[in-house]
């Protein structure tokens, strides 16, 4: 689309900007993500903490993608793993949403087909509800993916 609002070319004083990890993934996501946003416009890849980057860009009219390096910006929370997991086991078993789910007679009967179909082991009967839930969310996402 085209416009006042949208443009296939960066216009330098809009201010966009992609950030990402420095996982290969991630940078390819943001590239992905900004050539499908604007596709005429090319892109500058750089180090989140490189002052020039967006002075470059804006030079070239190119959209920069900051990319993180060693600051654990973005993965600051492998460093403390354990800690993560709890907060992480905490905050999903405080979902409201996810409760209504896990005792929802419908999802339960869904859950146990995908298991049936899949047999996908972190889905198995057994297993905690909520960690079921959350991995037929990642079941989801390889199914849209493929």
């Amino acid at each position: 689309a085209t416009g006042a609002a949208c443009s296939d070319v960066w216009d330098a004083g809009v201010g966009v900007a992609a950030y990402s990890s420095s996982t290969q993934r991630t940078i390819q996501s943001a590239w992905s993500f900004v050539g499908g946003l604007l596709p005429l416009s090319p892109v500058l890849f750089g180090d989140l903490g490189d002052a020039s980057l967006a002075l470059r860009s804006a030079r070239a009219r190119a959209v920069p993608v900051f990319v993180e390096s060693g600051r654990r910006l973005f993965h600051g929370w492998e460093e403390v793993k354990d800690e993560y997991a709890a907060w992480f086991d905490q905050n999903q078993a405080l979902s409201v949403r996810l409760r209504e789910f896990a005792v929802d007679p419908e999802i339960l009967a869904l859950l146990d087909r995908l298991y049936s179909l899949t047999h996908h082991a972190k889905l198995a009967p057994h297993r905690p509800t909520l960690r079921r839930l959350l991995h037929a969310r990642r079941l989801d996402t390889l199914a849209l993916i493929g």
